[in-house]
């Protein structure tokens, strides 16, 4: 039976409890949030692992508080309690977490995938009783470098459900070049699928250094093949300045909504701050305000006139164009042998590491995949999607 909070104030476990949720869904959106910082990542993550750490030790009588968290499906909810639980080093919890994970619907075991990756849970005795909860577990293992045989992945990639294929593709990016995939004969199915997987299959074949993926990419740009955005965008990231004339025919393409002007940013070409400049004097203001998003993204340099502009998943600040000119015409000079700007850094040859604190998320990540296709960083996915994050 379980005790009730004894010596432990059962509002204070709530209170942590109460806060996780919210914290870790932050933490998801801040990867995609324009000027959420490395330095901001680090303090998040204190609270995060704070807030953990205080539900785990106080063991057993935090389960009260804890299980109705675990039982309700949510992601973000299962999440913060499975870790907290699987932190306790109990052996009769984890077994309990494992069982419920097992009975869990299978909309209600996403929340499983990172809990299971950032803590020690014996996996081997996960039950797998559908292909989602199959793919949640080999997504967890080959994060954690556990995973030896990769022969059933090739299998799942090719589920009917978006999500097995989601978690397949999350697991083949850890595992990298040491897939038995057979990777070229995967990217014409992968480049049919939905949207956001495609992108997460493009970004897939980068981290397992897909030589050919960036002459594949300017094929499908010069093609107007299917997947031309998230070709695009991935082209943006890993390609050089020969790509600029590609980039530049994109962003007067209307067809692909104000956020082409993100490319320019990612691209990090100085020949391209003019159309930057230009868009930000749009009468389009969601269009102005991506420009002025790059703009930021390639010099470091906000430029908001104080107002907002609602997106699907935030808010960007409409520019100050004025300020964007001047302030532009005081950089230009220092650039002008610049190939690839991040944050005002040149970063073509690598992230220098003294400069990592200056830059977003979105940068950091497109910086790493970038350094480690071309071979000029090891650490992989698994270092950028570690929680806590250090560095």
């Amino acid at each position: 039976m379980i005790a009730d909070a004894g010596d432990w104030l059962r509002d204070v476990l709530e209170e942590h409890a109460s806060e996780l949720p919210f914290l870790w869904s932050q933490r998801t959106e801040a990867w995609r949030r324009p000027g959420f910082s490395v330095r901001a990542l680090g303090q998040h993550d204190e609270r995060l692992d704070a807030h953990t750490d205080a539900l785990s030790l106080a063991r057993e009588e935090a389960l009260p508080v804890l299980l109705p968290l675990m039982e309700s499906g949510d992601t973000y909810e299962v999440l913060s309690a499975a870790c907290a639980m699987l932190r306790m080093g109990l052996e009769r919890v984890e077994r309990d977490v494992l069982e419920l994970f097992g009975e869990l619907a299978e909309d209600a075991v996403q929340g499983f995938a990172r809990a299971f990756a950032y803590t020690r849970a014996d996996l081997s005795r996960a039950p797998t009783p559908t292909p989602q909860h199959e793919a949640v577990v080999l997504r967890a293992l080959a994060q954690r470098g556990e995973l030896e045989d990769t022969r059933r992945l090739s299998a799942l990639l090719q589920h009917d459900e978006p999500e097995v294929r989601r978690h397949t593709w999350q697991a083949l990016a850890f595992i990298g070049a040491r897939s038995s995939l057979r990777w070229r004969d995967v990217f014409e199915g992968a480049m049919e699928d939905e949207p956001s997987l495609r992108r997460l299959a493009l970004r897939t074949f980068a981290w397992s250094r897909q030589k050919w993926l960036l002459a594949e990419l300017r094929r499908v740009v010069d093609g107007q093949a299917p997947g031309r955005p998230e070709a695009l965008e991935l082209l943006s990231v890993l390609g050089t300045a020969e790509d600029a004339p590609r980039i530049r025919e994109a962003l007067a393409d209307k067809a692909l909504g104000p956020e082409r002007f993100f490319l320019a940013g990612r691209l990090g070409n100085p020949k391209l701050m003019g159309l930057l400049l230009s868009a930000m004097e749009s009468e389009d203001t969601l269009a102005a305000a991506c420009a002025a998003t790059a703009f930021r993204t390639m010099t470091g340099v906000l430029v908001e006139s104080g107002q907002l502009i609602e997106l699907d998943d935030g808010q960007i600040p409409i520019p100050d164009v004025a300020l964007a000119k001047v302030r532009w015409q005081e950089m230009e000079r220092s650039f002008e042998k610049s190939t690839r700007l991040c944050y005002g850094v040149e970063v073509q040859q690598g992230l220098p590491a003294d400069a990592l604190p200056l830059f977003d998320l979105i940068s950091l990540s497109d910086g790493r995949l970038r350094d480690f296709f071309h071979g000029r960083w090891e650490g992989g996915p698994t270092v950028l999607e570690a929680f806590p994050y250090r560095g």
